[in-house]
């Protein structure tokens, strides 16, 4: 999260900001331990679709 947040004070390109994004959505997934888990997973990986949906689109 810090790292993030330093590169959101220093502008940085906002595909940086996204992939930090990624590695601490695949952080919080192999460390939940319940059920949850997988639909967890699947919700951020329909979010990272749409968002490569949008980069493409631009």
């Amino acid at each position: 999260m810090k790292l993030k947040k330093t590169l959101e004070l220093k502008e940085f390109n906002g595909d940086l900001i996204h992939f930090v994004d990624v590695l601490l959505q695949n952080v919080e997934v192999l460390h939940r331990k319940d059920t949850d888990g997988s639909l967890l997973r699947d919700q951020y990986m329909a979010e990272n679709v749409s968002w490569i949906l949008q980069k493409e689109q631009q």
